[in-house]
C-alpha cells in the first residue's frame, strides 16, 4: 500500500546523503587544527623581538604586554 521506504520511495536518499555530508562536514571542521597557532604568543615573541633589537624599552615592553593580557582577558 505505501510502497518502499514507509511511503517516501526513493526520494528521500539525496536529502539523506546531504545530511550526512553536513554532519561530516561539521564534525571534520570542528577537529580541524586552527590556522595562525597562538596569536598572543606570536606577538609576545615579536615584542621581545623588538626590546631585544632596541626598538622599544623596557617600559614600552611591558605596556604593550599588559595591553596583551588586558585583550585576551576581555575575549
Amino acid at each position: 500500500m505505501f510502497g518502499h521506504g514507509f511511503g517516501f520511495g526513493m526520494g528521500y536518499l539525496p536529502f539523506l546523503g546531504l545530511v550526512i555530508i553536513a554532519i561530516l562536514a561539521i564534525v571534520g571542521a570542528s577537529l580541524w587544527p586552527r590556522a595562525g597557532g597562538d596569536g598572543d604568543a606570536d606577538a609576545r615573541r615579536i615584542l621581545a623581538e623588538r626590546l631585544a633589537r632596541g626598538e622599544i624599552n623596557g617600559d614600552e615592553y611591558r605596556r604593550l604586554l599588559d595591553l596583551l593580557r588586558l585583550g585576551h582577558q576581555s575575549r
